[in-house]
């Protein structure tokens, strides 16, 4: 099985794009793109199936969160996108 993966900013020297920079120049930001990789990988042992999750991934990320050229926005665009794949993941009792 595939499993979906976030696409984390791990060399902040090499980001391609505003959102990138901007996630790298803030710390509150860089938390929210790690707890959104984690978010990934959690609902991805959700899904039935992990690679349309992946490719919805990439088209949000590419539609979304790179349209965002202020912190405000990446804030509000990351805490949508994490309640989103949150919700797919079962709670427990």
């Amino acid at each position: 099985m595939v499993k979906p993966k976030a696409v984390r900013i791990s060399d902040c020297s090499a980001s391609t794009s505003r959102a990138d920079t901007l996630v790298c120049a803030d710390p509150d930001l860089s938390a929210m793109d790690h707890q959104l990789a984690q978010s990934v990988a959690r609902a991805s042992d959700h899904v039935d199936d992990p690679v349309a999750l992946q490719r919805d991934q990439d088209d949000w990320r590419g539609r979304v969160r790179n349209a965002c050229v202020t912190a405000d926005c990446l804030e509000h665009v990351y805490g949508q996108r994490i309640a989103q794949l949150d919700a797919l993941v079962p709670t427990r009792p």
